[in-house]
């Protein structure tokens, strides 16, 4: 290669060294410098996504930890067991006669078990209960009457 280098003229010299310089700067933009500039782009969307979700995280945990703060002043709030503090809260409500069986299952849990009520509404209840008396639900089962919208639903409580 270098003998038929060698014998080439000046201006055949000149005309292949500048080529090669051209063929070898293209191979360092293609194999080195394109993929380093799109993992370049690629950091930067993905640094503006992670800000962006850890903007939304931080908005969320700040709405939790409100959100626990309301549940546990409501807990600290009960007073009276469970089933009479879940009695008041039935009483308040629209389920009074819906009720099938209101039961205390263990010291710890009570039963309930509602006939054809409107699931929007047993939502808004047990949404309210929880922020209000501090009633957690440790199991419910909700089961579609015939009926569009309305449900029976058996839940079972703890305080």
């Amino acid at each position: 290669m270098r003998e038929w280098f060698l014998n080439l003229s000046l201006r055949e010299k000149q005309t292949v060294t500048f080529g090669t310089i051209i063929v070898f700067g293209f191979l360092i933009y293609a194999l080195l410098w394109l993929p380093l500039n799109k993992s370049v782009i690629e950091m930067r969307n993905s640094i503006q996504q992670n800000q962006e979700l850890l903007a939304w995280m931080q908005s969320a945990d700040k709405k939790i930890t409100a959100l626990e703060k309301t549940h546990i002043t409501a807990k600290q709030n009960v007073a009276g067991s469970l089933l009479s503090t879940t009695q008041n809260t039935i009483k308040a409500s629209e389920f009074t006669k819906n009720i099938t069986e209101l039961k205390q299952a263990d010291k710890n849990s009570v039963k309930l078990s509602l006939a054809n009520v409107e699931f929007d509404n047993l939502a808004d209840w047990l949404t309210k209960s929880w922020k209000n008396q501090g009633l957690n639900v440790s199991q419910m089962s909700v089961k579609a009457a015939e009926t569009p919208g309305l449900v029976s639903a058996s839940i079972t409580f703890i305080q």
